[in-house]
């Protein structure tokens, strides 16, 4: 017999996730730390010096040019907007729904543990790598979900297990906190094969040292991530577990 929730459209399901998000915003105080796209803080970013890139290579399989379409639509409004010092990133915020009608396309998803077609799918990568910038950036990570499933081997995969970030519209996104003085933004660029991005701003001069540690579990994987704060100290800065529990994302 099935439950009752699942006698409710999905997009209402979605709206109703995004109406208590933006609820819970107000009352933590994070909308009006959100930042804004514009056209100023575009060229504002524009203008910052580059100070370190990641690449991350694109596999080839049934859906991976219909990713890079997806990835070049998302980036276009992602790229060199300005986050000012106290900012907080939200990709959600800036890439908005990834519908059909918005030109997005059918991608990989995965979705209660497995692999299936979404449209908009392919973005967790962009996502994932933003992440993973951040962390050498020494920015606050506000929001970030690991996937439910470990697609790779540690010879196939395209980034530390752990370096991923799952995002799936209404459900999870990926916020960042710029805590530094300075104002910083990503530049992003698909290759025929590889996704590059960028972090420019004043500051930081150099990357923060940033390590994922992987421990085995019983039902899955654990993967604690780990930055260098100091020449001294390590600070851990999140966990994820793979395998156990049920997710989705736009892979």
């Amino acid at each position: 017999m099935k439950h009752w929730k699942q006698y409710i459209p999905s997009n209402w399901k979605r709206q109703l996730k995004l109406w208590l998000r933006a609820w819970r915003d107000r009352r933590t105080g994070q909308a009006r730390l959100l930042m804004r796209p514009s056209l100023a803080g575009q060229k504002l970013g524009a203008s910052l010096p580059a100070r370190f890139s990641l690449r991350q290579p694109i596999r080839q399989n049934a859906f991976s040019e219909n990713k890079k379409h997806n990835l070049r639509l998302a980036i276009a409004t992602l790229q060199n907007q300005v986050v000012q010092p106290g900012e907080i990133f939200s990709f959600w915020e800036l890439v908005g729904p990834p519908t059909e009608k918005r030109g997005y396309q059918a991608g990989r998803a995965i979705q209660g543990g497995s692999l299936s077609a979404e449209v908009g799918g392919g973005l967790c990568q962009l996502a994932g790598i933003l992440h993973y910038l951040a962390l050498q950036a020494g920015w606050e990570i506000v929001e970030r979900f690991p996937h439910s499933l470990d697609l790779y081997t540690e010879e196939s995969r395209y980034a530390p297990l752990g370096a991923d970030a799952a995002v799936a519209y209404g459900y999870k996104d990926l916020r960042l906190r710029n805590p530094h003085d300075s104002p910083g933004c990503f530049r992003l660029e698909v290759l025929p094969d590889a996704l590059v991005a960028t972090y420019c701003g004043e500051f930081p001069q150099q990357v923060f040292p940033v390590e994922f540690v992987m421990e085995a579990k019983e039902n899955g994987k654990k993967v604690r991530t780990r930055r260098m704060a100091s020449p001294e100290q390590w600070e851990e800065v999140g966990q994820s577990f793979y395998g156990n529990y049920q997710g989705k994302g736009l892979n």
